[in-house]
């Protein structure tokens, strides 16, 4: 039996942008995500450089109360989980 796929939408959060439009758009201009760590403090670690998020605004996806509630890695993580159960495999 042939298994179908349906895309019911695309999104993306990661160090290129936001949205799938700003993150394809740097991807095809050559831009890395990879900056030195503004996050942590790199004085802690051996390499200085990361691929971190900027500029996510967890109160656009959820209630502006639940995301004060959670860290930055747990508001992505719940993000990941809402748009995975969106998606019809």
């Amino acid at each position: 039996m042939k298994r179908r796929v349906v895309i019911t939408g695309m999104g993306t959060v990661n160090p290129l942008g936001n949205d799938v439009e700003s993150s394809f758009a740097r991807a095809l201009s050559g831009e890395s995500g990879i900056d030195v760590m503004t996050r942590l403090d790199p004085e802690h670690f051996t390499t200085k450089v990361a691929g971190e998020v900027k500029d996510f605004e967890p109160e656009n996806y959820m209630d502006k109360k639940d995301a004060r509630k959670m860290d930055a890695s747990h508001n992505l993580r719940w993000l990941r989980r809402k748009w995975r159960s969106t998606m019809q495999v």
